[in-house]
């Protein structure tokens, strides 16, 4: 958990909740995208940026992935930080919110007030998407801090303090 050690979990998780504002106000600006598909795309990659910076703010390496999946304690929370964090997973998560997805999709193209709506409703769906992540990395950083579990990364390798 390199230089993110000495910070309170909660202050990190503060940190995080100002962040994914940004990643919320791009969501908002993928809204107005006007090319039917890629919305799709740029949105999975929103997603991917957001969870990628996330992890870090809590030292939560990717590499350590496979070291943490040994703790059974630890083995739902793993699955939901890293498992989803991929393009595939994205879409997935995506998909599962569904009617919201289609409905910012398909109200762009209502004349006038249908580009406010899908710029609204990209916000509103990143800051969900963000929050709920975050909260499941906070949760993962604390179960392990609160059973002495540590999975550093070093050239690669993972090593246990």
């Amino acid at each position: 958990m390199d230089k993110y050690i000495a910070k309170d979990l909660d202050t990190i998780r503060q940190e995080c909740q100002a962040v994914v504002n940004k990643y919320a106000l791009a969501g908002a600006a993928n809204g107005i995208n006007p090319i039917p598909g890629l919305d799709v795309g740029v949105d999975a990659g929103i997603c991917l940026k957001l969870m990628a910076d996330v992890r870090e703010r809590f030292g939560l390496k990717e590499d350590a992935a496979w070291k943490l999946r040994q703790y059974e304690i630890l083995l739902p929370l793993v699955k939901k930080v890293f498992d989803y964090a991929t393009k595939e997973g994205v879409m997935f998560l995506l998909k599962s919110m569904g009617k919201r997805y289609l409905g910012k999709s398909a109200a762009k193209y209502v004349p006038l007030i249908g580009q406010g709506i899908a710029a609204a409703a990209g916000y509103g769906m990143m800051k969900y998407f963000g929050k709920t992540y975050i909260e499941d990395c906070y949760q993962l950083a604390q179960t392990m801090r609160e059973n002495d579990i540590k999975a550093d990364v070093v050239e690669g390798e993972v090593m246990e303090d």
